[in-house]
């Protein structure tokens, strides 16, 4: 057992070290990105993971109580009792991607701190001046066995993901999240994937439900009307935060509030619609929201078992898959939200010193040429969603993404809508903490 006191120290010393280190964090970024403004660096990476670590310290005592539950007959009449006893897992690996090199190994640390375990972190090779500061800070303020940098390329990625660690986290691309999870999957290491390049859509079974619906009120309407006939992975699942997080942002008047990290003079008020939204929901989910499924494919399950009439997916293909597989019915479909839903995708970047910034600027538009972008988006070769904005595209180019055989219950580009912007990391980290307290169940 790891004791409040030791989490706590942890905790703290990770809070001080990053505060005495603001501005080398700011100069060290500001030299792998070239032109990153300072004030960017501290909101971001740096504000942002002391948010989570400041969270994790307040509610740590609150987490570590032992919560009871009823004991199953009839050993509740002989005298037995019986609880949930939180316990640290061990060592967790962290990989954290280039994008934001020292909020994506923060944030998630908080988390493994507060829960009392120790770590070793492989920072991004990308971005080597964050990554060798990172290493320093840790260096001086930690002791190896608690936590452990690596440094270094593809090979030391490699060589990291395949060791045998209690839990692993990755934030990165789905291609390299597969080699990840396959190293993994040796040493049967559970791990936590935040993935890019997808937009959470609806799958129904039109059958049950013929139009769709085009807002989380009208979700939770239906599913007034309709008891019982939806549900949703419970959090902290990676889908079922999504489906949070896109709760809220269409239910927020301007969910621009969410591009900044949350803060406790801001959070409450964001978060009221959302609370309000899902006290309303809850009782009328599958088994009135006292259980959820555990994943994803869970839900597939449930539509193709007649359970339930509407599953939250990343992946807007994921339908057409399913039902090619005999996973759902041939009448699920795909929608999305009228306000359109939450994306994330890759970008080409040229650094500002650059030797050869005309074959780079060659290289970027043939990337993001209709011709790419379209051949990207073929499902026989990557299945990428395309970051084209299709009311901007010329007739012909439009033809060309209208023409894709994207499958019976894949959504278009046209289709997908808005794109909304990506909260920041820190307040989901919150929500799904949050989500546990108010609706959490152990079934």
């Amino acid at each position: 057992e790891v004791s409040a006191a030791t989490r706590i120290d942890r905790i703290q010393r990770t809070i001080e070290v990053l505060g005495q280190n603001a501005e080398k964090i700011s100069e060290a970024m500001n030299a792998d990105f070239g032109c990153r403004p300072r004030q960017v660096n501290l909101m971001t990476d740096v504000t942002g993971s002391l948010e989570n670590l400041k969270h994790a310290k307040k509610h740590l005592h609150k987490w570590m109580k032992h919560e009871k539950r009823p004991s199953m007959f009839p050993l509740g009449l002989l005298g037995g009792r019986s609880s949930i006893q939180y316990q640290p897992k061990g060592v967790v690996g962290v990989i954290a991607p280039w994008n934001f090199p020292l909020g994506m190994v923060f944030e998630p640390l908080a988390g493994v701190l507060a829960a009392g375990n120790r770590a070793m972190i492989k920072p991004s090779e990308f971005t080597p001046a964050t990554s060798k500061l990172v290493e320093e800070m840790m260096t001086s303020t930690f002791d190896p066995s608690e936590i452990s940098v690596v440094t270094g390329g593809a090979e030391v990625g490699q060589a990291f993901s395949a060791l045998p660690f209690d839990h692993m986290i990755f934030t990165g691309a789905t291609s390299v999240a597969r080699h990840i999870m396959a190293a993994a999957s040796r040493n049967l290491v559970p791990v936590t994937l935040e993935l890019g390049g997808k937009s959470p859509v609806v799958i129904s079974d039109t059958a049950d439900l013929a139009e769709p619906l085009g807002s989380m009120q009208a979700i939770a309407d239906w599913s007034a009307a309709n008891p019982g006939r939806f549900t949703y992975p419970q959090p902290p699942d990676f889908l079922g935060t999504t489906f949070l997080k896109q709760a809220l942002v269409d239910l927020l008047d301007d969910p621009s509030v969410l591009s900044a990290p949350a803060t406790d003079d801001t959070y409450d008020a964001v978060t009221a619609p959302l609370w309000a939204f899902l006290d309303d929901l809850t009782p009328t989910l599958w088994r009135e929201g006292r259980a959820y499924p555990a994943t994803g494919p869970a839900q597939l399950q449930m539509i193709a078992d007649g359970e339930v009439d509407l599953a939250i997916s990343f992946s807007p293909g994921e339908a057409t898959a399913a039902i090619a597989n005999n996973q759902l019915p041939p009448t699920a479909r795909t929608f999305v939200l009228d306000k359109g839903t939450i994306g994330n995708a890759s970008f080409v970047a040229i650094p500002y010193n650059s030797g050869s910034k005309a074959g780079a600027m060659v290289v970027a538009n043939f990337l993001m040429s209709p011709e790419a972008q379209v051949r990207a988006q073929n499902p026989e070769i990557l299945g990428y969603g395309t970051v084209l904005d299709m009311d901007a595209l010329p007739a012909a180019d439009r033809a060309a993404f209208d023409a894709l055989e994207l499958g019976i219950a894949t959504l278009s580009p046209a289709e997908l809508g808005a794109v909304q912007a990506e909260p920041h990391p820190s307040w989901m980290t919150r929500i799904a903490d949050d989500w546990m307290q108010r609706y959490g169940v152990s079934e």
